[in-house]
């Protein structure tokens, strides 16, 4: 509950360390879990009045995050092995995380709209979440050609689904056979 002191820690060290991508993750999972409060049994609460900035700023530090990571990827390739494992399980996990969080975000937009009982309004906000989830789909397939895992693997298999991508979905079901 010291989210307002680790936020000035963090904002510290990244100035001192402009180019970490791993700062630039751990601040955005502090502004989307300042974003999206829970209880302490995990419930969620009501969201806060500055919602859309703590949303802005985690959105824009998971990019930042792939931005560096990206790079630093690049230029793996000449790397020791161990090094450039470190270095692509990192670039997949950033990846991820942005996807997700834009996952999320279509799954909550979802979730209203999934209880609203007009036609149209229904469409419009259920082309809202499709938004989202489209904006998923492009960090989570790169993590997955970076680095497999059953996470990105179901993250998409979900998307795929929902956005009725056969032929994707078709690989997707067919990678998580083996």
């Amino acid at each position: 509950n010291k989210t307002d002191e680790a936020l000035k820690n963090l904002n510290k060290v990244i100035e001192a360390k402009p180019n970490e991508a791993n700062l630039y993750l751990v601040r955005g999972n502090v502004y989307e879990k300042l974003a999206n409060p829970v209880d302490a049994k995990g419930v969620d609460i009501a969201k806060p009045a500055n919602y859309s900035e703590y949303m802005k700023n985690s959105e824009a530090d998971y990019k930042k995050s792939v931005e560096l990571a990206d790079i630093s990827y690049k230029n793996a390739a000449s790397m020791p092995v161990k090094e450039k494992e470190e270095i692509e399980t990192f670039y997949s996990t950033a990846l991820f995380t942005l996807g997700a969080f834009y996952f999320n975000h279509g799954a909550a937009i979802a979730k209203v709209a999934d209880k609203i009982t007009d036609n149209a309004k229904f469409a419009a906000e259920n082309a809202k979440a499709n938004v989202e989830f489209n904006k998923a789909m492009i960090p989570l397939e790169k993590a997955l050609a970076v680095k497999s895992s059953k996470d990105v693997l179901y993250a998409l298999k979900q998307i795929y689904t929902r956005l009725e991508l056969s032929d994707k979905l078709k690989g997707i079901n067919e990678q998580l056979k083996n």
